[in-house]
């Protein structure tokens, strides 16, 4: 029986540690800015594994991310501390050659699908899916307890041709139920928010489906890297390497900025970017990234969300910041 350290880092945007990275363009004086601040929630657990291959031990590692997830919140050991210290540092997800490539910002960003990628003023990544509608991840305005304090001022913007961003404010978040219940063992897999903006976007946007992935299929995404010059867009692409109801597991190159990122299937979304996770099976490594998937349910209700809006979920910055 093998013993297995792994842990699942949530890219979580902290208010208290939020920088603004300057970068210059390379034509003009223009100046572009994206938060910078996040801290990696990290799950750690120390287990006896004994799969009888690959495909369970995904299949275990999902089933206890699954039930630990509320775990994030809670006081960490020194073990958990020393190894969330580590994954700070690290905050990217790099298997063997970075295969990421540049997406082209005055002609290719500006064509479809591309076109259909956002960043959000909160250092997460969306995809255009309606007039007024961005899919996000929902860890990157929401806590689970609360929401972040940059949502009450979030803005998404759309990468021009010059390299800078024209800015959308948001004026409604819409989060699944299951999301807001800690102590829910699936709540992992409805990592998952809508965003309405105050007016339309005009640009094209990307249908959204229940998830056909595989084992071994392939999966793409795009997405504004942290580790990359913040108004580039960088493009990913895998084959999937473990599947369950929700979610699945890949080897995709990312970093922090990527969460929130729609996960494409034949020129649809078919999941979320939410999380960077390592492990260790039968003496060697592993790393991952975790994908929640959507499914005929959380397509109907996106769906409903894109239709009547949700009023429960409205952002009152104002009158939040008079309670506090």
């Amino acid at each position: 029986m093998d013993s297995i350290v792994f842990s699942v880092s949530f890219i979580l945007v902290a208010s208290m540690m939020c920088k603004a990275e300057t970068v210059k363009a390379s034509m003009g004086k223009l100046h572009q800015k994206r938060s910078q601040g996040a801290v990696l929630h990290s799950m750690v657990f120390d287990i006896k594994e004994n799969s009888a291959n690959e495909k369970q031990f995904v299949d275990r590692i999902l089933s206890l991310a699954n039930a630990k997830v509320h775990s994030t919140h809670a006081s960490l050991s020194n073990n958990a501390k020393m190894m969330n210290q580590r994954s700070q540092r690290k905050r990217k997800s790099i298997f063997g050659i970075d295969n990421r490539i540049s997406v082209g910002t005055s002609i290719q960003a500006q064509m479809y699908p591309y076109s259909t990628v956002v960043t959000l003023s909160s250092g997460c990544t969306g995809t255009l899916i309606g007039a007024q509608h961005v899919l996000t991840a929902a860890h990157c305005v929401h806590n689970g307890k609360k929401f972040i304090k940059r949502s009450r001022k979030l803005k998404i913007g759309m990468l021009q041709r010059n390299g800078a961003f024209r800015w959308i404010k948001v004026s409604r978040i819409h989060l699944p139920k299951q999301w807001l219940r800690i102590s829910t063992k699936e709540r992992v897999k409805h990592d998952y928010a809508v965003l309405k903006l105050k007016r339309p976007h005009r640009r094209p946007i990307m249908a959204i489906k229940a998830s056909d992935l595989k084992r071994g299929s392939t999966m793409r995404f795009a997405g504004f890297h942290g580790d990359k010059v913040s108004n580039t867009m960088w493009y990913s692409q895998c084959p999937v390497m473990g599947v369950i109801s929700g979610a699945v597991l890949s080897h995709c190159d990312g970093a922090k900025g990527i969460s929130g990122s729609g996960v494409r299937s034949d020129n649809a979304v078919v999941g979320v970017v939410s999380a960077i996770g390592t492990g260790r099976y039968r003496g060697r490594s592993l790393e991952f990234n975790v994908v929640i998937t959507l499914t005929p349910r959380k397509v109907r209700r996106i769906l409903r969300w894109m239709k009547r809006g949700n009023k429960k979920r409205r952002i009152r910055a104002r009158r939040k910041k008079a309670h506090q």
